[in-house]
């Protein structure tokens, strides 16, 4: 039976669709689903150096480390013993900034304003 049938008949949903197209295993399979889907170019978006944690680093770069964490903690439960407190802040400092440049990014795209909490 083709995929819109099963979605119509109930049988896939629209994001188990999208969950066998794309994976989301690293930034460019991430940013391709982003670009067909949405006309979004995450990667540019990401592409500025900001200050995460005592450093300055590209935001990409940073995203992409978190990703593989996450991967090797969900898939393989590695976990980075040596990484200390102000690592795991400095991670947290950058998904934030990920969120805000997403955000800043959509306000100007399409001219609206998201309430920041």
């Amino acid at each position: 039976m083709p995929t819109l049938l099963k979605v119509k008949e109930g049988e896939l949903t629209i994001e188990d669709v999208i969950s066998e197209t794309y994976s989301f295993q690293n930034l460019d399979q991430m940013n391709k689903a982003f670009r067909e889907w949405l006309n979004i170019d995450l990667k540019s978006i990401f592409f500025k150096r900001k200050r995460i944690g005592h450093q300055i680093s590209f935001l990409e770069d940073r995203i992409q480390e978190i990703i593989q964490y996450r991967h090797g903690v969900v898939h393989r439960f590695e976990l980075d013993r040596s990484l200390t407190k102000d690592g795991y802040i400095a991670i947290l400092d950058a998904i934030e900034a990920s969120i805000k440049e997403f955000l800043n990014y959509l306000e100007m795209k399409y001219q609206i304003t998201i309430e920041r909490m």
